[in-house]
C-alpha cells in the first residue's frame, strides 16, 4: 500500500512538471488529450494573429485597424505571442491555465482580448499574411476545450 502511494505521488510530480506552462507549448500539437483532462468546457473559439507593417493585405484595410483588432503581438502577460498562446476571459480561464483545443492543440492562457468575454477564446495562429490566412481559415467555431491544469486565480 505504501509503495502505491509513493508511486502515485511520483506520477503526480512528473505530471505537474510536464504540464508547466513553459513545457506545454513544446508538446506535440497533434495528440489528443489522454484521461488527464480535468474539465471540459464548451466555448466559441476564434483566432488572432500579429499583423506586420508592410503586409500586402489586411482584413480591416489598414495596419493600424488590424493592430487595434488583433493586438501588437505582445500578450497580457508581457510575452511575445506565439503558437500555443490563448486569449481568454480571466474570470473563466485564469492566466497560465493549460488547455487542449481540438484542431489547434495544446495551449496556455497568456492573453486577454478586447472582445473576449465569457466562454470565448482566441487562439494565436501566427503573424503577417500567413497568420491572417490561418485566422480566416479558422473562422469562428463552437468547440470543447479540455482544461488540463488550472492557472492561478
Amino acid at each position: 500500500m505504501r509503495f502505491q502511494n509513493l508511486l502515485l505521488v511520483a506520477v503526480f510530480v512528473v505530471l505537474i512538471v510536464f504540464l508547466s506552462p513553459k513545457n506545454v507549448c513544446k508538446m506535440e500539437l497533434s495528440k489528443e488529450p489522454t484521461n488527464l483532462a480535468i474539465t471540459e468546457i464548451e466555448v466559441i473559439a476564434t483566432a488572432y494573429y500579429k499583423p506586420l507593417k508592410k503586409q500586402s493585405v489586411y482584413s480591416t484595410g489598414s495596419y493600424e485597424d488590424e493592430t487595434a483588432l488583433n493586438g501588437s503581438g505582445v500578450t497580457y502577460s508581457g510575452e511575445k505571442a506565439t503558437k500555443g498562446i490563448i486569449a481568454a476571459d480571466l474570470r473563466i480561464f485564469p492566466l497560465d491555465t493549460i488547455v487542449f483545443v481540438p484542431e489547434y492543440g495544446y495551449g496556455v492562457v497568456k492573453d486577454t482580448g478586447g472582445k473576449i468575454r465569457g466562454r470565448r477564446i482566441d487562439v494565436f495562429v501566427g503573424e503577417g499574411k500567413d497568420g491572417l490566412r490561418k485566422a480566416k481559415t479558422w473562422g469562428k467555431k463552437k468547440t470543447k476545450v479540455y482544461v488540463l491544469k488550472w492557472g492561478d486565480v
